[in-house]
């Protein structure tokens, strides 16, 4: 379990780029939360998540990022998951989910 929050920290540097303020002049934790959660042993959160711990976690080798929209009800379907150990992947991942298309329509 060592491993994996190293890599999150290292490698993906979570929650980076979705922490402080952005490029873009945006305070991340307006409208934003990130957290993270050790869960090298079995608890509520990991049977609440079915999320991987201790050996199984160690097997894997990867961290879990759980993203939910703002809004929705804490309840695991409405959590998208996401195991890698890439961290272009990972920012890929989170913008995708964060991200607003925005058509400009000029009528003059």
């Amino acid at each position: 379990p060592q491993q994996v929050e190293k890599l999150a920290d290292e490698v993906l540097c979570f929650p980076y780029p979705f922490a402080s303020m952005s490029t873009q002049g945006i305070w991340w934790e307006d409208v934003m939360q990130t957290v993270k959660i050790r869960y090298h042993k079995e608890n509520d959160l990991t049977k609440f998540f079915d999320a991987p711990h201790g050996d199984e976690l160690t097997k894997s080798g990867m961290p879990l990022i759980l993203f939910a929209k703002r809004g929705q009800t804490l309840a695991p379907e409405n959590f998208v998951r996401l195991q890698t150990t890439d961290r272009h992947t990972f920012e890929m991942w989170a913008w995708k989910r964060i991200s607003v298309n925005i058509d400009f329509v000029n009528h003059h």
